[in-house]
């Protein structure tokens, strides 16, 4: 049985060509949606620190690394579900 978080993460990684760290981090005010596109700006990342532990950062790993992606609609759909899910301001993948 496929899980079905997982099979959204792995959507937005192949609709966005963003790193795992940068689409775990992504909350939903950093997704756009003019009800056409979806746009996910890319600016923070989820980041291992000492001792195991993970910590979103408004990071990336180069300067180009803060972006602004449009993805196409099969994946624009799932991004809204989840967005709806997550609430205002929450993570959309957990």
């Amino acid at each position: 049985m496929i899980d079905p978080d997982a099979a959204d993460l792995a959507l937005a990684l192949y609709a966005s060509g963003a790193r795992f760290g940068e689409v775990t981090a992504l909350q939903t005010w950093a997704v756009e949606d003019d009800g056409r596109h979806v746009t996910l700006i890319i600016d923070h990342v989820n980041r291992r620190m000492a001792g195991g532990r993970y910590e979103i950062v408004e990071d990336t790993k180069s300067e180009a690394g803060f972006r602004r992606v449009q993805i196409g609609a099969g994946a624009s759909a799932m991004i809204r579900r989840r967005v709806l899910a997550a609430g205002q301001g929450g993570l959309v993948f957990t």
